[in-house]
């Protein structure tokens, strides 16, 4: 009596491209927080040019030596150190962190 042993064979197509990389990880790194201008001076380098009053919120405008100009509000990250701006009063802004307080006094000098 003979036994045959037949054997059946399948083809699935794999396209590499629509397919997941089984060798990627499963969990993608963080990527990094984009970083403001303002997050990349130092405080000692900016200087407070302007205050600008709003009916909901106040504006501080500072200037980078390199003559760059940029808005903040309360909230906003100052400095290379993680400040962040906590104040913002008529003539004077408050930038505290890790480091303590830093402030910011605007004096008018319109003659």
């Amino acid at each position: 009596m003979k036994k045959y042993l037949y054997v059946l064979l399948v083809i699935i197509p794999f396209h590499l491209q629509a397919e997941r990389n089984p060798f990627a990880p499963l969990v993608e790194p963080m990527k990094p927080r984009p970083v403001k201008s303002l997050e990349d001076v130092s405080l000692q380098t900016i200087t407070l040019k302007a205050i600008l009053w709003g009916t909901d919120r106040n504006m501080a405008v500072f200037e980078t030596p390199e003559g760059k100009t940029f808005t903040a509000t309360v909230g906003t990250r100052v400095g290379k150190k993680d400040g962040k701006v906590t104040r913002i009063d008529d003539n004077i802004v408050v930038i505290a962190g890790s480091f303590g307080k830093v402030t910011y006094q605007f004096e008018d000098q319109i003659k």
